[in-house]
């Protein structure tokens, strides 16, 4: 996993170890993108690679029904904790 751009609003953009991107978000959000390798001519064709969240759901019930639900995701406030996230998740899918 390498750094391979850090955006002006603080967006750090990994390339994982089989050539997918890793962003950490300053909003707290994680994000890597589909099963699609990166690489400059694939970006300059297609343009930004669709990313997918890597931060966990919970439920969140906001009335007393049985289906009166919505997911919530859950942020990661702290930018070392997010790219521990990232690390595992690189060691554990990108092969």
């Amino acid at each position: 996993m390498e750094l391979v751009k850090v955006s002006e609003k603080g967006t750090l953009s990994f390339k994982m170890s089989d050539g997918r991107i890793g962003t950490s978000y300053d909003s707290g959000y994680i994000r890597i993108s589909s099963g699609q390798s990166y690489s400059e001519d694939h970006y300059k064709i297609y343009g930004r690679p669709r990313l997918h969240q890597l931060n966990k759901k919970i439920k969140v019930y906001y009335d007393e029904g049985e289906y009166s639900f919505n997911y919530v995701r859950v942020l990661i406030p702290n930018q070392i904790d997010r790219l521990k996230a990232l690390i595992k998740y690189n060691n554990k899918n990108c092969k």
